[in-house]
Protein backbone atom coordinates (compact mmCIF):
# COMPACT_ATOMS: atom_id res chain seq x y z
CA UNK A 1 0.00 0.00 0.00
CA UNK A 2 2.81 2.39 0.90
CA UNK A 3 4.50 1.93 -2.48
CA UNK A 4 1.20 2.54 -4.29
CA UNK A 5 0.65 5.73 -2.29
CA UNK A 6 4.16 6.97 -3.07
CA UNK A 7 3.66 6.21 -6.78
CA UNK A 8 0.36 8.11 -6.76
CA UNK A 9 2.03 11.18 -5.21
CA UNK A 10 4.85 10.95 -7.75
CA UNK A 11 2.39 10.77 -10.64
CA UNK A 12 0.45 13.76 -9.31
CA UNK A 13 3.64 15.79 -8.99
CA UNK A 14 4.73 14.84 -12.48
CA UNK A 15 1.42 15.91 -14.00
CA UNK A 16 1.52 19.16 -12.03
CA UNK A 17 4.99 19.93 -13.39
CA UNK A 18 3.95 19.06 -16.96
CA UNK A 19 0.88 21.32 -16.73
CA UNK A 20 2.96 24.18 -15.29
CA UNK A 21 5.57 23.86 -18.04
CA UNK A 22 2.94 23.80 -20.80
CA UNK A 23 1.25 26.82 -19.26
CA UNK A 24 4.55 28.69 -19.08
CA UNK A 25 5.43 27.95 -22.70
CA UNK A 26 1.98 29.14 -23.75
CA UNK A 27 2.38 32.44 -21.89
CA UNK A 28 5.90 33.15 -23.23
CA UNK A 29 5.75 31.59 -26.71
CA UNK A 30 5.29 35.04 -28.29
CA UNK A 31 8.56 36.36 -26.82
CA UNK A 32 11.11 34.15 -28.57
CA UNK A 33 11.83 36.66 -31.33
CA UNK A 34 11.49 39.86 -29.30
CA UNK A 35 14.56 42.02 -29.99
CA UNK A 36 17.33 43.14 -27.67
CA UNK A 37 16.44 46.15 -25.53
CA UNK A 38 18.04 48.74 -23.26
CA UNK A 39 20.85 47.16 -21.16
CA UNK A 40 21.05 44.28 -23.65
CA UNK A 41 23.08 46.58 -25.89
CA UNK A 42 25.69 47.51 -23.29
CA UNK A 43 25.95 44.19 -21.49
CA UNK A 44 25.43 41.71 -24.35
CA UNK A 45 25.75 43.16 -27.86
CA UNK A 46 28.66 45.55 -27.19
CA UNK A 47 30.18 43.54 -24.33
CA UNK A 48 33.48 42.19 -25.64
CA UNK A 49 34.07 40.33 -22.38
CA UNK A 50 31.50 37.65 -23.23
CA UNK A 51 32.79 36.93 -26.73
CA UNK A 52 35.05 34.10 -25.52
CA UNK A 53 33.31 31.56 -23.29
CA UNK A 54 36.62 29.90 -22.40
CA UNK A 55 38.13 33.11 -21.02
CA UNK A 56 36.69 32.84 -17.51
CA UNK A 57 39.12 35.38 -16.12
CA UNK A 58 37.93 38.11 -18.50
CA UNK A 59 34.28 37.39 -17.65
CA UNK A 60 35.10 37.35 -13.92
CA UNK A 61 36.98 40.64 -14.02
CA UNK A 62 34.08 42.34 -15.80
CA UNK A 63 31.56 41.77 -12.99
CA UNK A 64 32.51 39.27 -10.24
CA UNK A 65 29.24 39.41 -8.27
CA UNK A 66 27.36 38.62 -11.50
CA UNK A 67 29.89 36.21 -12.96
CA UNK A 68 27.33 33.44 -13.50
CA UNK A 69 25.01 35.80 -15.41
CA UNK A 70 27.71 36.87 -17.84
CA UNK A 71 28.96 33.30 -18.13
CA UNK A 72 25.45 32.34 -19.29
CA UNK A 73 25.50 35.18 -21.84
CA UNK A 74 28.93 34.02 -23.04
CA UNK A 75 27.52 30.52 -23.52
CA UNK A 76 24.56 31.97 -25.43
CA UNK A 77 26.92 34.00 -27.62
CA UNK A 78 29.02 30.93 -28.36
CA UNK A 79 26.03 28.99 -29.70
CA UNK A 80 23.68 31.76 -30.86
CA UNK A 81 25.78 34.81 -31.60
CA UNK A 82 23.22 37.63 -31.57
CA UNK A 83 20.23 35.47 -32.56
CA UNK A 84 17.66 36.45 -29.91
CA UNK A 85 15.85 33.10 -30.07
CA UNK A 86 18.54 31.29 -28.08
CA UNK A 87 18.62 33.98 -25.39
CA UNK A 88 14.85 33.95 -24.96
CA UNK A 89 14.77 30.16 -24.92
CA UNK A 90 17.25 30.11 -22.03
CA UNK A 91 15.25 32.79 -20.19
CA UNK A 92 12.09 30.75 -20.62
CA UNK A 93 13.75 27.55 -19.36
CA UNK A 94 15.12 29.41 -16.32
CA UNK A 95 11.63 30.69 -15.51
CA UNK A 96 10.11 27.23 -15.90
CA UNK A 97 12.89 25.71 -13.77
CA UNK A 98 12.39 28.31 -11.05
CA UNK A 99 8.64 27.65 -11.10
CA UNK A 100 9.25 23.92 -10.61
CA UNK A 101 11.51 24.73 -7.65
CA UNK A 102 8.79 26.99 -6.21
CA UNK A 103 6.41 24.04 -6.52
CA UNK A 104 8.87 21.70 -4.76
CA UNK A 105 9.68 24.21 -2.00
CA UNK A 106 5.99 24.96 -1.37
CA UNK A 107 5.32 21.23 -1.16
CA UNK A 108 8.22 20.74 1.27
CA UNK A 109 6.65 23.25 3.65
CA UNK A 110 3.73 20.86 4.17
CA UNK A 111 6.13 18.11 5.30
CA UNK A 112 7.56 20.27 8.09
CA UNK A 113 6.71 19.51 11.74
CA UNK A 114 4.54 22.63 11.98
CA UNK A 115 2.34 22.19 8.89
CA UNK A 116 2.15 18.41 8.72
CA UNK A 117 -0.75 18.32 11.18
CA UNK A 118 -2.23 21.71 10.35
CA UNK A 119 -5.72 21.94 8.88
CA UNK A 120 -4.39 23.60 5.71
CA UNK A 121 -2.35 20.50 4.85
CA UNK A 122 -5.58 18.85 3.67
CA UNK A 123 -5.51 21.08 0.62
CA UNK A 124 -1.76 20.87 0.13
CA UNK A 125 -1.79 19.40 -3.39
CA UNK A 126 -3.90 22.17 -4.91
CA UNK A 127 -2.30 24.91 -2.82
CA UNK A 128 1.24 24.17 -3.98
CA UNK A 129 0.11 23.90 -7.60
CA UNK A 130 -1.67 27.25 -7.55
CA UNK A 131 1.19 28.95 -5.67
CA UNK A 132 3.53 27.85 -8.46
CA UNK A 133 0.99 28.81 -11.14
CA UNK A 134 0.61 32.35 -9.77
CA UNK A 135 4.39 32.68 -9.66
CA UNK A 136 4.59 31.42 -13.25
CA UNK A 137 1.85 33.46 -14.91
CA UNK A 138 1.77 36.78 -13.06
CA UNK A 139 2.34 39.53 -15.67
CA UNK A 140 4.89 41.35 -13.52
CA UNK A 141 7.28 38.43 -14.18
CA UNK A 142 7.56 39.47 -17.83
CA UNK A 143 10.01 42.19 -16.76
CA UNK A 144 12.48 39.51 -15.70
CA UNK A 145 11.75 36.88 -18.37
CA UNK A 146 11.07 38.78 -21.60
CA UNK A 147 13.76 41.40 -20.99
CA UNK A 148 16.86 39.37 -21.85
CA UNK A 149 19.38 41.07 -19.55
CA UNK A 150 17.05 40.74 -16.57
CA UNK A 151 17.82 37.05 -16.68
CA UNK A 152 19.84 38.27 -13.71
CA UNK A 153 16.65 38.37 -11.61
CA UNK A 154 15.32 34.97 -12.69
CA UNK A 155 18.65 33.10 -12.64
CA UNK A 156 19.59 34.27 -9.14
CA UNK A 157 16.10 33.18 -8.02
CA UNK A 158 16.67 29.77 -9.61
CA UNK A 159 19.84 29.17 -7.56
CA UNK A 160 18.23 30.81 -4.50
CA UNK A 161 15.37 28.29 -4.56
CA UNK A 162 17.68 25.41 -5.48
CA UNK A 163 19.76 26.10 -2.39
CA UNK A 164 16.61 26.44 -0.28
CA UNK A 165 15.10 23.20 -1.60
CA UNK A 166 18.32 21.29 -0.84
CA UNK A 167 18.48 22.79 2.66
CA UNK A 168 14.87 21.83 3.35
CA UNK A 169 15.56 18.33 2.04
CA UNK A 170 18.54 17.95 4.36
CA UNK A 171 16.55 19.19 7.38
CA UNK A 172 13.43 17.15 6.66
CA UNK A 173 15.54 14.04 6.09
CA UNK A 174 16.77 14.24 9.68
CA UNK A 175 13.35 13.16 10.87
CA UNK A 176 13.26 9.95 8.83
CA UNK A 177 15.54 7.00 8.17
CA UNK A 178 17.54 8.66 5.39
CA UNK A 179 21.23 7.75 5.66
CA UNK A 180 23.45 10.43 7.17
CA UNK A 181 25.56 10.58 4.02
CA UNK A 182 22.51 11.56 1.94
CA UNK A 183 21.48 14.24 4.43
CA UNK A 184 25.00 15.64 4.37
CA UNK A 185 25.00 15.58 0.57
CA UNK A 186 21.86 17.75 0.39
CA UNK A 187 23.30 20.15 2.95
CA UNK A 188 26.55 20.41 0.98
CA UNK A 189 24.57 20.99 -2.23
CA UNK A 190 22.62 23.74 -0.47
CA UNK A 191 25.87 25.48 0.50
CA UNK A 192 27.20 25.07 -3.03
CA UNK A 193 24.12 26.59 -4.69
CA UNK A 194 24.16 29.37 -2.11
CA UNK A 195 27.72 30.12 -3.21
CA UNK A 196 26.65 30.07 -6.89
CA UNK A 197 23.76 32.45 -6.16
CA UNK A 198 26.20 34.87 -4.48
CA UNK A 199 28.07 35.03 -7.80
CA UNK A 200 24.85 35.55 -9.77
CA UNK A 201 23.31 38.70 -8.29
CA UNK A 202 23.69 40.72 -5.12
CA UNK A 203 20.15 40.23 -3.74
CA UNK A 204 21.08 36.60 -3.00
CA UNK A 205 22.61 38.02 0.18
CA UNK A 206 19.17 37.50 1.76
CA UNK A 207 19.28 33.70 1.35
CA UNK A 208 20.68 33.10 4.88
CA UNK A 209 17.92 35.30 6.29
CA UNK A 210 15.28 33.29 4.44
CA UNK A 211 16.76 30.02 5.71
CA UNK A 212 16.57 31.41 9.25
CA UNK A 213 12.95 32.41 8.56
CA UNK A 214 12.18 28.83 7.47
CA UNK A 215 13.70 27.53 10.70
CA UNK A 216 11.69 29.93 12.84
CA UNK A 217 8.41 29.25 11.02
CA UNK A 218 8.52 25.57 10.14
CA UNK A 219 11.59 23.60 11.22
CA UNK A 220 12.63 24.65 14.72
CA UNK A 221 12.63 21.64 17.02
CA UNK A 222 12.62 21.79 20.81
CA UNK A 223 12.76 25.58 20.78
CA UNK A 224 16.32 25.62 19.46
CA UNK A 225 17.65 27.06 16.21
CA UNK A 226 20.43 24.94 14.63
CA UNK A 227 22.96 27.77 14.30
CA UNK A 228 25.74 25.34 13.34
CA UNK A 229 23.77 24.67 10.13
CA UNK A 230 22.80 28.30 9.45
CA UNK A 231 26.00 30.21 10.24
CA UNK A 232 27.93 28.81 7.22
CA UNK A 233 25.32 30.49 4.97
CA UNK A 234 25.82 33.83 6.70
CA UNK A 235 29.58 33.37 6.26
CA UNK A 236 29.07 32.77 2.53
CA UNK A 237 27.03 35.97 2.24
CA UNK A 238 30.17 37.96 3.08
CA UNK A 239 31.38 37.10 -0.43
CA UNK A 240 29.15 39.82 -1.91
CA UNK A 241 30.40 42.88 0.04
CA UNK A 242 33.95 41.56 -0.25
CA UNK A 243 33.77 41.34 -4.05
CA UNK A 244 31.85 44.61 -4.42
CA UNK A 245 34.60 46.57 -2.72
CA UNK A 246 37.68 44.63 -3.80
CA UNK A 247 37.52 42.51 -6.96
CA UNK A 248 35.08 44.77 -8.80
CA UNK A 249 36.51 48.02 -10.25
CA UNK A 250 35.38 50.95 -8.10
CA UNK A 251 34.68 53.02 -11.22
CA UNK A 252 32.08 50.53 -12.42
CA UNK A 253 28.46 49.88 -11.61
CA UNK A 254 27.08 49.49 -8.13
CA UNK A 255 30.11 50.60 -6.10
CA UNK A 256 30.45 53.79 -8.11
CA UNK A 257 26.79 54.68 -7.78
CA UNK A 258 27.08 54.75 -3.97
CA UNK A 259 29.26 57.84 -4.31
CA UNK A 260 27.61 59.45 -7.35
CA UNK A 261 23.90 58.88 -6.59
CA UNK A 262 22.19 62.24 -5.96
CA UNK A 263 19.96 60.61 -3.32
CA UNK A 264 21.12 60.13 0.24
CA UNK A 265 20.42 56.87 2.04
CA UNK A 266 17.62 58.54 4.00
CA UNK A 267 15.97 59.99 0.89
CA UNK A 268 16.20 56.65 -0.88
CA UNK A 269 14.64 54.91 2.14
CA UNK A 270 11.62 57.22 2.43
CA UNK A 271 11.10 56.92 -1.34
CA UNK A 272 11.20 53.14 -1.00
CA UNK A 273 8.35 53.27 1.51
CA UNK A 274 6.22 54.65 -1.30
CA UNK A 275 7.76 52.25 -3.86
CA UNK A 276 6.84 49.24 -1.71
CA UNK A 277 3.19 50.30 -1.80
CA UNK A 278 3.45 50.62 -5.59
CA UNK A 279 4.90 47.10 -5.70
CA UNK A 280 1.95 45.82 -3.65
CA UNK A 281 -0.45 47.53 -6.06
CA UNK A 282 1.33 45.96 -9.05
CA UNK A 283 1.05 42.52 -7.48
CA UNK A 284 -2.62 42.87 -6.59
CA UNK A 285 -3.64 44.86 -9.68
CA UNK A 286 -1.00 44.46 -12.42
CA UNK A 287 -2.21 47.24 -14.72
CA UNK A 288 -0.22 50.00 -16.44
CA UNK A 289 3.09 48.17 -16.28
CA UNK A 290 6.04 50.31 -17.25
CA UNK A 291 9.61 49.37 -18.13
CA UNK A 292 10.97 52.73 -16.94
CA UNK A 293 8.93 54.59 -14.31
CA UNK A 294 9.20 58.32 -13.82
CA UNK A 295 8.88 57.92 -10.07
CA UNK A 296 8.75 60.92 -7.70
CA UNK A 297 11.53 61.17 -5.12
CA UNK A 298 10.50 61.85 -1.54
CA UNK A 299 12.91 63.50 0.88
CA UNK A 300 11.18 63.43 4.25
CA UNK A 301 9.01 61.17 6.39
CA UNK A 302 6.77 64.19 6.96
CA UNK A 303 5.38 64.09 3.41
CA UNK A 304 1.85 62.69 3.54
CA UNK A 305 2.28 60.01 0.80
CA UNK A 306 5.26 58.67 2.76
CA UNK A 307 3.39 58.74 6.07
CA UNK A 308 0.42 56.96 4.51
CA UNK A 309 2.74 54.33 3.03
CA UNK A 310 4.55 53.86 6.33
CA UNK A 311 1.21 53.34 8.09
CA UNK A 312 0.04 50.78 5.52
CA UNK A 313 3.34 48.87 5.51
CA UNK A 314 3.45 48.87 9.32
CA UNK A 315 -0.04 47.38 9.39
CA UNK A 316 1.04 44.68 6.94
CA UNK A 317 4.16 43.77 8.92
CA UNK A 318 2.12 43.80 12.15
CA UNK A 319 -0.41 41.49 10.51
CA UNK A 320 2.42 39.22 9.39
CA UNK A 321 3.64 38.91 12.98
CA UNK A 322 0.16 38.53 14.50
CA UNK A 323 -0.84 35.82 12.02
CA UNK A 324 2.22 33.74 12.89
CA UNK A 325 0.54 31.20 15.15
CA UNK A 326 -2.74 30.59 13.39
CA UNK A 327 -2.01 31.36 9.73
CA UNK A 328 1.64 30.41 9.40
CA UNK A 329 1.87 30.36 5.59
CA UNK A 330 0.21 33.77 5.19
CA UNK A 331 2.57 35.22 7.79
CA UNK A 332 5.55 33.62 6.05
CA UNK A 333 4.44 35.04 2.68
CA UNK A 334 4.22 38.59 4.05
CA UNK A 335 7.67 38.46 5.64
CA UNK A 336 9.20 36.76 2.57
CA UNK A 337 8.03 39.72 0.46
CA UNK A 338 9.74 42.28 2.69
CA UNK A 339 12.93 40.31 3.35
CA UNK A 340 13.66 39.49 -0.29
CA UNK A 341 13.14 43.15 -1.28
CA UNK A 342 15.51 44.50 1.38
CA UNK A 343 18.68 44.66 -0.78
CA UNK A 344 16.99 46.95 -3.31
CA UNK A 345 14.47 48.72 -1.07
CA UNK A 346 16.40 49.88 1.98
CA UNK A 347 18.95 52.58 2.85
CA UNK A 348 21.39 51.67 0.07
CA UNK A 349 20.75 54.16 -2.76
CA UNK A 350 20.59 52.49 -6.16
CA UNK A 351 20.55 54.38 -9.43
CA UNK A 352 16.84 53.70 -10.08
CA UNK A 353 14.30 53.66 -7.28
CA UNK A 354 11.87 51.22 -8.92
CA UNK A 355 11.96 48.37 -11.42
CA UNK A 356 9.38 45.65 -11.96
CA UNK A 357 11.96 42.88 -12.31
CA UNK A 358 12.84 43.37 -8.63
CA UNK A 359 9.55 41.65 -7.79
CA UNK A 360 10.58 38.33 -9.36
CA UNK A 361 11.86 36.67 -6.16
CA UNK A 362 9.38 38.41 -3.78
CA UNK A 363 6.57 36.99 -5.97
CA UNK A 364 6.57 33.78 -3.89
CA UNK A 365 5.44 35.79 -0.88
CA UNK A 366 2.50 37.21 -2.80
CA UNK A 367 1.64 33.79 -4.27
CA UNK A 368 1.54 32.17 -0.82
CA UNK A 369 -0.50 35.03 0.59
CA UNK A 370 -3.06 35.00 -2.21
CA UNK A 371 -3.62 31.25 -2.42
CA UNK A 372 -3.62 30.59 1.32
CA UNK A 373 -5.87 33.58 2.08
CA UNK A 374 -8.39 32.22 -0.45
CA UNK A 375 -8.15 28.82 1.23
CA UNK A 376 -9.28 30.28 4.54
CA UNK A 377 -11.80 32.77 3.16
CA UNK A 378 -13.51 30.52 0.58
CA UNK A 379 -14.39 27.28 2.36
CA UNK A 380 -16.03 25.52 -0.59
CA UNK A 381 -13.37 23.53 -2.45
CA UNK A 382 -15.02 23.81 -5.86
CA UNK A 383 -15.60 27.55 -5.56
CA UNK A 384 -12.03 28.05 -4.38
CA UNK A 385 -10.61 26.09 -7.33
CA UNK A 386 -12.77 28.00 -9.81
CA UNK A 387 -11.66 31.38 -8.40
CA UNK A 388 -7.99 30.38 -8.56
CA UNK A 389 -8.34 29.04 -12.10
CA UNK A 390 -9.95 32.32 -13.18
CA UNK A 391 -7.11 34.27 -11.52
CA UNK A 392 -4.49 32.14 -13.30
CA UNK A 393 -6.27 32.56 -16.63
CA UNK A 394 -6.44 36.33 -16.13
CA UNK A 395 -2.77 36.54 -15.22
CA UNK A 396 -1.78 34.36 -18.17
CA UNK A 397 -3.79 36.51 -20.59
CA UNK A 398 -2.33 39.72 -19.16
CA UNK A 399 1.22 38.34 -19.33
CA UNK A 400 0.72 37.19 -22.92
CA UNK A 401 -0.67 40.63 -23.84
CA UNK A 402 2.20 42.40 -22.11
CA UNK A 403 4.67 40.20 -23.97
CA UNK A 404 3.12 41.26 -27.28
CA UNK A 405 4.21 44.85 -26.53
CA UNK A 406 7.80 43.61 -26.24
CA UNK A 407 7.67 42.21 -29.77
CA UNK A 408 8.14 45.62 -31.38
CA UNK A 409 10.79 48.12 -30.27
CA UNK A 410 8.84 51.19 -31.37
CA UNK A 411 5.64 49.98 -29.68
CA UNK A 412 7.50 49.41 -26.41
CA UNK A 413 9.32 52.75 -26.68
CA UNK A 414 6.03 54.55 -27.35
CA UNK A 415 4.49 52.76 -24.35
CA UNK A 416 7.27 54.09 -22.12
CA UNK A 417 6.93 57.66 -23.45
CA UNK A 418 3.15 57.52 -22.94
CA UNK A 419 3.56 56.47 -19.29
CA UNK A 420 6.68 58.54 -18.46
CA UNK A 421 6.41 61.62 -20.72
CA UNK A 422 8.51 63.87 -18.48
CA UNK A 423 11.49 61.55 -18.19
CA UNK A 424 14.40 62.11 -20.57
CA UNK A 425 15.32 58.44 -20.71
CA UNK A 426 11.86 57.61 -22.11
CA UNK A 427 12.76 59.47 -25.31
CA UNK A 428 16.12 57.69 -25.44
CA UNK A 429 14.25 54.37 -25.45
CA UNK A 430 11.93 55.46 -28.26
CA UNK A 431 14.75 57.14 -30.19
CA UNK A 432 16.95 54.04 -30.12
CA UNK A 433 13.92 52.01 -31.29
CA UNK A 434 13.62 54.28 -34.33
CA UNK A 435 17.39 53.99 -34.86
CA UNK A 436 17.15 50.20 -34.96
CA UNK A 437 14.60 50.53 -37.79
CA UNK A 438 16.77 53.01 -39.71
CA UNK A 439 14.30 55.85 -39.05
CA UNK A 440 17.00 58.34 -38.07
CA UNK A 441 14.98 61.56 -38.41
CA UNK A 442 12.41 60.29 -35.90
CA UNK A 443 15.25 59.10 -33.67
CA UNK A 444 16.92 62.53 -33.75
CA UNK A 445 13.63 64.23 -32.81
CA UNK A 446 13.33 62.04 -29.72
CA UNK A 447 16.94 62.55 -28.63
CA UNK A 448 16.46 66.33 -28.92
CA UNK A 449 13.35 66.03 -26.72
CA UNK A 450 15.46 64.19 -24.17
CA UNK A 451 17.91 67.10 -24.16
CA UNK A 452 15.06 69.56 -23.60
CA UNK A 453 14.32 67.73 -20.35
CA UNK A 454 17.96 67.02 -19.37
CA UNK A 455 20.41 69.36 -21.16
CA UNK A 456 23.52 67.54 -19.86
CA UNK A 457 22.37 64.05 -20.80
CA UNK A 458 25.48 62.47 -22.34
CA UNK A 459 23.56 59.44 -23.66
CA UNK A 460 21.28 61.74 -25.68
CA UNK A 461 24.31 63.47 -27.22
CA UNK A 462 25.90 60.10 -27.99
CA UNK A 463 22.76 58.81 -29.71
CA UNK A 464 22.50 62.01 -31.74
CA UNK A 465 26.08 61.47 -32.83
CA UNK A 466 25.34 57.84 -33.65
CA UNK A 467 22.26 58.82 -35.68
CA UNK A 468 24.18 61.35 -37.76
CA UNK A 469 27.01 58.82 -38.13
CA UNK A 470 24.55 56.34 -39.65
CA UNK A 471 23.24 59.13 -41.93
CA UNK A 472 26.88 59.72 -42.94
CA UNK A 473 26.71 63.34 -41.77
CA UNK A 474 30.09 63.07 -40.10
CA UNK A 475 30.48 66.75 -39.20
CA UNK A 476 27.32 66.69 -37.07
CA UNK A 477 28.28 63.27 -35.71
CA UNK A 478 31.63 64.65 -34.52
CA UNK A 479 29.88 67.69 -33.02
CA UNK A 480 27.62 65.52 -30.85
CA UNK A 481 30.35 63.03 -29.97
CA UNK A 482 32.39 66.02 -28.77
CA UNK A 483 29.45 67.03 -26.57
CA UNK A 484 29.29 63.49 -25.19
CA UNK A 485 32.99 63.41 -24.37
CA UNK A 486 32.88 66.81 -22.69
CA UNK A 487 30.48 65.27 -20.18
CA UNK A 488 31.97 61.77 -20.09
CA UNK A 489 35.54 61.58 -21.48
CA UNK A 490 35.69 57.82 -20.81
CA UNK A 491 32.75 56.96 -23.05
CA UNK A 492 34.17 54.08 -25.07
CA UNK A 493 31.68 54.15 -27.94
CA UNK A 494 31.78 57.94 -28.38
CA UNK A 495 35.57 57.83 -28.65
CA UNK A 496 35.46 54.99 -31.13
CA UNK A 497 32.77 56.39 -33.41
CA UNK A 498 34.25 59.86 -33.34
CA UNK A 499 37.45 58.20 -34.51
CA UNK A 500 35.53 56.41 -37.25
CA UNK A 501 33.94 59.71 -38.27
CA UNK A 502 37.39 61.29 -38.58
CA UNK A 503 38.44 58.20 -40.49
CA UNK A 504 35.69 58.70 -43.08
CA UNK A 505 36.65 62.37 -43.36
CA UNK A 506 40.22 61.18 -44.03
CA UNK A 507 41.49 63.02 -40.93
CA UNK A 508 43.55 60.01 -39.96
CA UNK A 509 45.74 61.68 -37.34
CA UNK A 510 42.69 62.65 -35.29
CA UNK A 511 41.17 59.20 -35.83
CA UNK A 512 44.35 57.55 -34.52
CA UNK A 513 44.19 59.61 -31.30
CA UNK A 514 40.63 58.43 -30.68
CA UNK A 515 41.44 54.79 -31.40
CA UNK A 516 44.39 54.97 -29.01
CA UNK A 517 42.13 56.46 -26.35
CA UNK A 518 39.69 53.58 -26.82
CA UNK A 519 42.48 51.04 -26.39
CA UNK A 520 43.73 52.91 -23.34
CA UNK A 521 40.28 52.50 -21.76
CA UNK A 522 39.81 48.92 -22.99
CA UNK A 523 42.87 47.18 -24.49
CA UNK A 524 40.66 44.30 -25.67
CA UNK A 525 38.57 46.41 -28.06
CA UNK A 526 39.33 44.45 -31.25
CA UNK A 527 37.55 46.84 -33.63
CA UNK A 528 39.59 49.77 -32.34
CA UNK A 529 42.82 47.82 -32.84
CA UNK A 530 41.91 47.03 -36.44
CA UNK A 531 40.82 50.61 -37.16
CA UNK A 532 44.03 51.95 -35.61
CA UNK A 533 46.12 49.64 -37.78
CA UNK A 534 44.25 50.67 -40.93
CA UNK A 535 44.50 54.41 -40.19
CA UNK A 536 48.20 54.07 -39.35
CA UNK A 537 48.89 52.17 -42.57
CA UNK A 538 47.23 54.93 -44.63
CA UNK A 539 49.38 57.60 -42.96
CA UNK A 540 52.50 55.49 -43.49
CA UNK A 541 51.69 55.12 -47.21
CA UNK A 542 51.18 58.88 -47.53
CA UNK A 543 54.55 59.50 -45.89
CA UNK A 544 56.42 57.16 -48.22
Amino acid sequence: MKNCHQKNILDNNLWAVIILCCLGVGVYCNTFYSPFYFDDGQYIIRNLNIRNFNNFRQIWDFFPTRFIIYLSFALNYRFNGFDVFGYHLVNCFIHLGTTVLVYIFSRQLFFTPVLRKDEISRGASLIVFFVAAVFLTHPIQTAAVTYIYQRAASLVSFFFFLSLVCYMKSRLSRADQTPLSRKSLFYALSLFFCFVSMLTKENSIMLPGVILLCELFFLKEGGKIPWRLILPFFALSLIIPFLLFTAKPVTYGDVNRFTTNPLTGGQYFVTQLRVLVTYLRLLAFPFNQNVDYDYPVFRSLAEWPVLASLFLLSLLVFAGVRLFRRYRLISFGILWFFITLLPESSFIPLKDVIFEHRLYLPMLGYSLFLVCALYYVVRNKTARAIILILIIQTYAFMAFSRNSVWQDQIALGADIVKKSPNKARSYIHLGTAYMSKGMYSYAIDNFLKALEIAPDYSEAYYNLGASYYEKKDFDKAIFYFNKTLQINPMDLEANYYRGMSFNYKKEYAKAILDFKQVLHINPGYVEASLSLANASSVINKDNE
